[in-house]
């Protein structure tokens, strides 16, 4: 029903140019084995707005039989960079959280259920980011970055509970100017550490700042609570209506015929699905496709694309 909704509102759309398009609201990842490329989980997230701003992220990380592993919660109330931040693997009982204090780090860590939660308070010199906080940092240095700066922060560990210096930079030898994507490198600042730790490498598409791909250590661990490295990739979906429409020849040359063309890139929509929208935008959700109905011959067509 969610999908049928979010087509036919599409469809309708192309009517009306000056409706305001919603920002995406959930999106999918999957996490794959660096090697031989087997899934290791799937990651469902719902982005929560209200008056444009993002608020709140919830997502639900799934293994290769959709059965819920893991939660995570990110509240951005306070602060884009330094959420609130708690995960919970359900299968192990490990459980890790920051709770943002005007700069007081409050940091809660449980290896398994068995054991005990260690919480320690920490204070953090600006620039401080929380797990999913990272993509607005990245954000709101983006300019500095496609200028070849080198942009520092800081980032907290919960197993550690501290935090450790990391910088970013464009790595140029594998972002392409006449590409849509740029590689951004992430890595300790410290030299000893970055000998030992290999760096992380996430993929940003330069027209919509959305990440691609991430390819590093992964913040889900395996089921015998092991870290696990793993390369996550974000597929791009959406919907691409064209138009075409035919006139008559003698006056007055109202239109006899339009084409409309739909290209849906998803990851589950069927055919079954878009016949339904289409049906509910030329009888309910149209007023254009209903004030021309049999007066001008409308044909639509469509190709869905997996993502």
């Amino acid at each position: 029903m969610k999908t049928l909704l979010i087509l036919s509102t599409m469809l309708y759309m192309t009517e009306n140019p000056s409706i305001n398009v919603a920002k995406p609201t959930s999106f999918n990842g999957f996490a794959k084995e660096v090697s031989t490329h087997k899934l290791l989980y799937e990651e469902v997230h719902t982005e929560i707005y209200s008056a444009d701003k993002h608020n709140k992220t919830e997502t639900k990380f799934l293994d290769e039989n959709k059965k819920i592993i893991a939660s995570r919660i990110l509240d951005f109330s306070n602060s884009m960079i330094s959420p609130q931040y708690s995960l919970e693997d359900h299968r192990t009982g490990a459980y890790e959280a920051v709770t943002n204090r005007s700069g007081k780090f409050l940091i809660q860590y449980k290896e398994n259920r068995d054991a005990e939660t260690i919480s320690e308070s920490i204070t953090v010199p600006d620039p401080a980011v929380v797990d999913g906080g990272f993509n607005y940092f990245v954000k709101s240095k983006w300019n500095q970055l496609m200028q070849g700066e080198t942009v520092g922060f800081n980032y907290i560990s919960t197993a550690r509970q501290e935090y450790y210096r990391f910088q970013l930079t464009i790595d140029k030898s594998s972002s392409n100017r006449s590409s849509n994507l740029v590689l951004v490198k992430m890595e300790p600042t410290n030299y000893f550490l970055r000998a030992l730790l290999d760096p992380i490498y996430i993929t940003y598409n330069k027209n919509t700042r959305r990440i691609v791909q991430y390819s590093g250590i992964s913040n889900i661990k395996d089921k015998e609570g092991k870290t696990q490295v793993a390369v996550l990739t974000y597929p791009t979906v959406g919907v691409r209506i064209e138009s075409k429409g035919y006139r008559k020849t003698e006056h007055p040359t109202s239109f006899k015929m339009i084409e409309l063309k739909i290209y849906i890139k998803s990851l589950n929509v069927e055919s079954i699905d878009v016949d339904k929208a289409i049906k509910v935008s030329e009888d309910i959700l149209c007023p254009v496709w209903n004030m021309i109905k049999g007066n001008v011959e409308v044909n639509v067509s469509y190709e869905i694309e997996k993502a």
